[in-house]
Formats: C-alpha cells, sequence, structure tokens
C-alpha cells in the first residue's frame, strides 16, 4: 500500500526507501527525515498508526513484546486433578504475564489477543486466579467472558480470593462454577470461600472437600463441613491424616464421623514413624495394621514406632511375626544406614548370618568413610580414618579384621 502511494506521488527517494538501496557517500551526516520535503508521502504514512499497522499486518512474525507468548497455551482444568500441576502452570504465566503488563499496561491487551488469539483464555485465567480484580473490567469489557471455557469460580475459591468471586458474581454474564469450587477451598482451608459458595452458590461439594481438608489438617473447615453440609468423607480422611501425623484431626474423625478408617492409617502412621498415632489406632480402634506396619516402620530407621509395635503384638497388631516373616528387613536396614536400628533388631532375635553381619559393619563404615571426590584426594588420604573403622566395628564386635583387611584394600590401596 505504502509503496503503491509513493509510486503514485512519483517519489524516487520514497521508492528507494523501500528497496533499501545504498545512500550515496556524504561527506557529513544528515538524518533521513532532512532528506525529505516537509509533505513527503513516506513521511505522512509513517506518521499514521491505522497505515503503519496496515502494512505489519501483511507481514509474518510477531511484535517483539510477543514472542514470550507463543507457547503459552491455555491449561483447561479438570475437575479434582491435583493442585500441585495448576499452581505450578500458573507459575509459569505469571512469570512471563507480570513483567509484561508491568511495562505495557492494559492497552496492547486488544493487540495481543488479535496475534495470538489463544491469549485470551490465558489472560482471563490469570487475572482470575491471582485475584487482580483491577484487571477483571477492563477485560469484561473487552472480551465477552461467556466465552471463556472453564470455571473461573473454581479459579477464584482454591487461592481464596473472596473479593474476585463478587466480582465474577457481579458481571453480567453467567460464570460457571463446579463442585471443585468448595472442594479446592477446603482443602486450602479458606473457610470464609467455603462459606460463600455454600450461600451463594448452588454446586455444592463432593466428599474430597471434608477428606481433602482432613488430610490438610484443617479442622475448622472439617468441623464447618460436618455442621453444615452432609457429603461427609470417605476413609481416605482418616487414613492419610495418620500418615501425616496429624493426631489431633484423627482423634476427631474418630469422635465424630462414621466412615472410620482401614488397617492402612497404622501402617502409614508407622511408616512415617508417627508413634503417638499408632498407639491411639490401636488403643481406640478395631481395624489394626498389617505385616507391612513393623517391616516398614523398621526399614525406615523408626526404633520407637517398631519397640511399640512389638510390645503390643496380637489384636491385628503385626509384630514378631511380621518381623520374622521377613528375612530381608535387617538387609533393608543395613542398606539404609539405620545403626539403631539394626542393633536393636540384632537384640530382639533377628537372624544375623556371618554374611549379614558383614555387611552392616561395611555398610556402617562406607557411610563414615566418604569416597574420594578426586584422585588427588584419593593420593593425599593420610589413613586417618581408620579410627572411625575402629569405633564403628565396635557397634557389632565380628569380623574386625575382614573388614579392616577389606578397607585397607579397597579404599587405601595403592597408598
Amino acid at each position: 500500500m505504502a509503496l503503491s502511494l509513493a509510486i503514485s506521488y512519483d517519489c524516487q527517494t520514497t521508492v528507494g526507501l523501500f528497496f533499501f538501496e545504498e545512500p550515496q557517500p556524504s561527506s557529513t551526516f544528515e538524518p533521513i527525515h532532512s532528506l525529505m520535503p516537509p509533505t513527503s508521502p513516506v513521511d505522512v504514512v509513517f506518521r499514521c498508526p491505522d497505515l503503519v499497522l496496515a502494512i505489519t499486518a501483511f507481514q509474518d512474525g510477531l511484535f517483539a513484546d510477543m514472542l514470550c507468548f507463543r507457547r503459552l497455551k491455555p491449561r483447561y482444568h479438570r475437575p479434582h486433578e491435583h493442585l500441585f500441576s495448576l499452581d505450578y502452570y500458573f507459575r509459569l504465566v505469571d512469570q512471563s504475564l507480570s513483567p509484561w503488563y508491568a511495562r505495557y499496561g492494559l492497552g496492547r491487551l486488544p493487540r495481543l489477543v488479535h496475534c495470538l488469539p489463544h491469549m485470551r483464555d490465558v489472560v482471563v485465567y490469570h487475572c482470575v486466579f491471582f485475584g487482580r480484580v483491577d484487571l477483571l473490567a477492563p477485560l469484561a469489557s473487552t472480551f465477552d467472558l461467556a466465552d471463556v471455557p472453564g470455571a473461573l469460580v473454581d479459579l477464584a475459591a482454591v487461592q481464596g480470593h473472596l473479593t474476585m468471586l463478587h466480582a465474577l458474581a457481579a458481571l453480567p454474564v453467567v460464570v460457571r462454577a463446579t463442585t471443585s469450587a468448595m472442594d479446592w477451598a477446603a482443602s486450602r482451608g479458606h473457610l470464609h470461600v467455603v462459606m460463600y459458595l455454600h450461600a451463594h452458590r448452588s454446586e455444592g461439594c463432593s466428599v474430597r472437600a471434608m477428606t481433602s481438608a482432613a488430610i490438610c489438617n484443617r479442622l475448622t473447615v472439617v468441623q464447618w463441613l460436618h455442621v453444615h453440609r452432609t457429603e461427609g468423607c470417605s476413609t481416605m480422611a482418616m487414613d492419610w491424616a495418620a500418615h501425616n501425623g496429624h493426631l489431633e484431626m484423627v482423634e476427631w474423625l474418630h469422635a465424630h464421623r462414621p466412615e472410620g478408617c482401614t488397617t492402612r492409617a497404622m501402617d502409614l502412621a508407622a511408616l512415617q514413624g508417627h508413634v503417638a498415632v499408632v498407639a491411639f489406632l490401636h488403643a481406640h480402634r478395631t481395624e489394626g495394621c498389617t505385616d507391612a506396619a513393623v517391616v516398614d516402620a523398621a526399614c525406615r530407621g523408626h526404633v520407637d514406632v517398631v519397640a511399640f509395635l512389638t510390645s503390643v503384638g496380637g489384636d491385628g497388631v503385626a509384630g514378631h511375626k511380621g518381623l520374622h516373616g521377613a528375612d530381608h528387613v535387617l538387609d533393608k536396614v543395613v542398606a539404609n544406614g539405620h545403626a539403631a536400628m539394626a542393633r536393636w533388631l540384632l537384640g530382639h532375635g533377628q537372624r544375623a548370618t556371618w554374611r549379614r553381619r558383614l555387611a552392616l559393619e561395611w555398610s556402617l563404615l562406607c557411610r563414615v568413610i566418604a569416597p574420594p571426590t578426586s584422585e588427588a584426594e584419593l593420593w593425599t588420604r593420610d589413613g586417618s580414618d581408620l579410627w572411625s573403622l575402629v569405633q564403628i566395628v565396635a557397634l557389632v564386635p565380628l569380623c574386625c579384621v575382614l573388614v579392616y583387611m577389606a578397607v585397607e584394600t579397597t579404599v587405601l590401596g595403592g597408598l
């Protein structure tokens, strides 16, 4: 367009500019605009934003400030998806979009969406997720939010943005929501959002609301849901509250909820070393545990849990039977370097062949005498770590000479 305009004006200088002709050498430098007459067509064209945009509309590519958004696609969240992935996605979006807002403001949003149509959904989701109420009105006046897919109420609820929920409700369009809104708000402990959704929305929640709140130790939210909602929870609530060591939550669920738990409650509590939770479940629940409780606790080095389970063996608790039925327990304890647990097992009837005892001593030794990080360190060792060998072998007084010879051959060889 501009080229045709220049030819119609028969302006040789203008045509030369569009074909990138080499300028004639000059003794003095003169700006290009000084070579043009005041009414040059090029000057007129490039001073008109509409004409410049019309010219660039026929060019391939993007504006420089929009290149970072080419691969940033909208993420349409699924009901009951893991919140970690949702948080990670929006952190990536915010790293690109917030600096762009700070530099260019809202004036280039229509141009951004015109060049990259998928950015409309990304911008709206980012606004709602981060509670940018200041952006909602301009976005609503620029785009039709009714056409934006997904449940915007869910994104505001998961972050606890009550002000954003009020702003979405005030829009002239219907904003969608699902049961994930109250479920996610409950899991994050946003009781004020849960109460708002209960009073002003009809989607309700699912058993995931109380279950996830119990797992995350949101006791006030669980108590409110218990009084005002009827969905209840599942056995996962007490099972995973026990896994996380939330004793007060386990006690409350036991006293007020009928769902109860499974054997996984004590198994998971033993796995994580929560001896107080294990003791409570043993005293007040009838589900008991499996052999995995004492075995996993031993492999993790939880001496107090293993000692408790073996002391109360029977009545659904796998104690010595669980340990004696798994000859690999001591091997795993040794491999994980739990010296105190290994000593306890050896002192309470665990079988210890000479091969296993030697493996125990060698494993403990290797955790004290660190391997050389470079060839220079290997050749400059002075053998002072041998005193650590004597101290470790004293823990299990067996095969001292064999371990010494192995260390001398393997670690100190060539010195």
